[in-house]
């Protein structure tokens, strides 16, 4: 069994962790849109849950991640001087 990850591996693990946090975020969104719409088309429900916020809190944190495992990426290409993530 190996104890170790490279960089590359660690990098795509956390890049997927981050867009599992993000869609988590986008899911509670849209139930959220769906429970707030409900009486609009007439179906009566008892109360909303105040949960929009964690929504956005946990769409924010995936895409924080996300984006500081591409900032983490280019840096690494920068200081090893590949030159593949220069545009």
């Amino acid at each position: 069994m190996r104890v170790r990850m490279t960089p590359t591996e660690f990098r795509r693990s956390m890049d997927g962790f981050g867009l599992a946090i993000m869609l988590l975020g986008y899911a509670l969104l849209g139930v959220m849109f769906v429970v707030t719409v409900m009486p609009l088309f007439g179906i009566r429900s008892e109360a909303t849950p105040p949960e929009a916020f964690q929504g956005l809190v946990l769409i924010a944190l995936g895409g924080g991640l996300r984006l500081l495992v591409r900032i983490d990426k280019r840096l690494a290409g920068d200081l090893l001087g590949t030159g593949e993530n220069v545009r």
